[in-house]
């Protein structure tokens, strides 16, 4: 959208239908892909991929990045809307430098999650990605 006249200037197809939790990181956008419990990225050229599903039989929701490892949240697809207050949901950790899933590990709660952030680290990395410090203090964004 241009800023000054409010035009669209582009339109960029993401990875399907109910995509979420935009998140800037490394030059790209990545975001969630809730239909398939997965992470998609956008590329500059307006070109999608998808770098990590859980399945058809899951939703994600929920993205954060610190030090170039994904975290999402993820859990069984509910039917029904009251279903969400007691899914059994879980953390992933994708490693986006070697695209690999580094591990899954199940929430001690019930209920879906809604936003994974990193505050201590910087109060942007809701919706960018942030490195820590040598120190543990933030470093800057990705």
């Amino acid at each position: 959208v241009d800023a000054a006249s409010g035009a669209l200037g582009a339109r960029l197809p993401l990875g399907g239908a109910n995509c979420h939790s935009p998140l800037f990181y490394r030059g790209r956008l990545l975001y969630l892909l809730s239909a398939s419990g997965g992470l998609g990225r956008l590329h500059p050229n307006g070109t999608s991929d998808t770098l990590w599903a859980a399945g058809a039989r899951y939703f994600s929701k929920g993205l954060a990045v610190v030090d170039d490892i994904a975290y999402l949240a993820v859990a069984l697809r509910q039917r029904a809307a009251v279903e969400r207050n007691f899914a059994a949901s879980e953390v992933a950790a994708f490693d986006l430098l070697r695209h690999v899933l580094l591990w899954r590990r199940p929430l001690p709660f019930p209920g879906l999650v809604n936003s994974l952030t990193a505050p201590r680290v910087g109060p942007g990395c809701s919706w960018r990605a942030c490195a820590t410090g040598a120190a543990g203090e933030a470093a800057e964004s990705l």
